[in-house]
């Protein structure tokens, strides 16, 4: 019962000095200067007199709640007429005549020592009626102007109008320029946009409507970090529990990361014991830290061929026209082994209606044996060596290498012999290398005696080219006979 009556009586007093406080800003409200501005000295010592009354009952009353709901009440109803005290008074300071300012409080010596030094000018901010701006102007025009004793109201009316924009400048527009109508114009713009739950709703909303990254970068990055930290500062000087939104603002946060942010975070977090809020902040203050200096470090990076260097394209020798390579060897349709199809074993002994067979199964260019084509759109210069027309020379009807390379061999006359010549040529490169790096071939050389057949056998040579990953590759060329290379691939 006693704690009852004690908890009765502080209520009581409370409800005492919120009057008070009341009353307090009704004479703001309705304030005339010539009427009284005498009282404003007396009030503002009366006003500190009941905010610290209040203070010490309000901190009794909370001490007492044992209720989650009821301390969160307390703490709500601190933090509304904390508000209001400090509306009240910064109007009462306002209200203050102009006091000349004495300088004998600043040392000679500090003044000596400014004496040489040009302060750069500081330009009033600007404000054209966003919510979101109206906390910084307001502090930074109070502690430039409004608050200045050297400065006149006059002249305070003039810096406001001029740092006035759009729908602000417009709402002190009908008010005339004076000395006593400045008090006029500022409450006016005070009335409207010291809004705190206003202010409140438009700030929480901006973080709801944060963009998302598109992509990791750090300027993306430090735009949505930079953001969040805006509106969470302004949200706290407005009197927020923001350290009680830790892991809402964790989640909302995170929600605005691009998928490679978002997946290195959940890593993190995984490690820590309280992956809140400020643990997120700065990891990712940590993580553009590291894509600035890789950012700075690609830079300074000259361009260059990423290829590696003992295994970069060079030029034959000058004997060389022209190679053809292939990064990787095709898989062979007829077999599943690693080399072309028509260089298959398996292929070869077909007869040409199975060959066809196999080419339209997985529909192959007629001509080239490629994939990705018809042979009616198809880019290579060589056609059927037999008939000249588009279609593979192993699709040639009645075509079967085994017995092409024995009439070639055994034509028209007994008399005519063959006798492979086994050559061993080199090909090097026109840069220096190594002798360990110079590229052996054989040359399988046919002489035959010039016959009345239409076919003529030329020299070929099969040799290894190596591509740019340092891959070695087969490919024959044809020996001219002037002694001149041109390769080629083989049809």
């Amino acid at each position: 019962m006693a704690d009852d009556r004690s908890r009765q009586q502080l209520i009581n007093r409370r409800t005492t000095l919120i009057a008070a406080l009341g009353r307090a800003e009704q004479f703001v409200e309705k304030y005339e200067a010539e009427r009284d501005q005498g009282q404003v000295k007396l009030r503002l010592e009366n006003l500190d007199t009941v905010w610290m009354g209040l203070e010490d009952v309000q901190t009794q009353l909370e001490d007492m709640e044992v209720t989650n709901q009821g301390m969160a009440q307390n703490l709500a109803f601190r933090s509304h007429n904390e508000t209001r005290y400090f509306q009240i008074k910064a109007a009462l300071q306002s209200f203050l005549p102009n006091v000349p300012t004495s300088t004998s409080a600043i040392p000679q010596s500090s003044l000596s020592g400014l004496s040489g030094i040009k302060l750069p000018t500081i330009t009033l901010p600007e404000f054209d009626g966003d919510y979101n701006n109206w906390l910084a102007f307001h502090d930074t025009f109070v502690a430039l102007i409004h608050s200045n004793p050297e400065v006149h109201d006059i002249q305070k009316f003039h810096y406001l109008r001029a740092a006035l924009k759009g729908e602000a400048a417009q709402l002190i527009e009908s008010i005339g320029i004076s000395s006593a109508n400045y008090t006029i114009a500022w409450q006016t713009l005070v009335s409207r946009y010291a809004n705190d739950y206003l202010l409140k709703k438009r700030h929480l909303q901006a973080l709801l409507d944060c963009p998302r990254m598109k992509k990791e970068s750090a300027a993306a990055l430090h735009s949505v970090v930079d953001e969040y930290e805006r509106h969470t500062k302004t949200l706290r000087q407005l009197g927020e529990p923001i350290d009680s939104w830790s892991t809402m603002l964790e989640h909302l946060l995170c929600l605005r990361l691009d998928d490679a942010t978002q997946k290195a975070w959940e890593d993190f977090a995984t490690t820590t014991d309280n992956p809140d809020y400020a643990c997120l902040i700065e990891f990712l203050q940590r993580r553009i830290r590291v894509l600035e200096s890789m950012s700075v470090n690609h830079q300074a990076q000259p361009a260059s061929n990423h290829q590696p260097p003992m295994f970069r394209r060079q030029s034959f020798h000058k004997t060389v026209s022209h190679a053809v390579t292939e990064a990787t060897p095709r898989k062979c349709h007829s077999c599943d082994q690693h080399h072309p199809l028509f260089q298959c074993p398996k292929f070869e002994k077909m007869s040409t209606a199975e060959r066809l067979q196999v080419v339209n199964e997985h529909h192959l260019c007629h001509n080239c044996f490629r994939q990705d084509h018809l042979a009616r759109n198809c880019q290579s210069k060589f056609s059927c060596r037999h008939c000249k027309k588009r279609h593979h020379s192993l699709l040639h009807p009645g075509y079967h290498p085994l017995n092409a390379d024995q009439s070639s061999t055994s034509s028209n006359t007994a008399s005519c012999s063959t006798k492979p010549i086994t050559k061993q040529v080199a090909i090097t490169n026109n840069s220096k290398r190594s002798p360990t790096s110079t590229n052996a071939v054989t040359t399988q050389t046919t002489n035959s005696s010039q016959t009345s057949n239409a076919n003529v056998l030329l020299s070929t040579v099969v040799l290894m080219v190596i591509d740019c990953n340092g891959q070695a590759h087969p490919a024959r060329a044809l020996l001219a006979v002037v002694s001149s290379w041109l390769l080629q691939v083989t049809h």
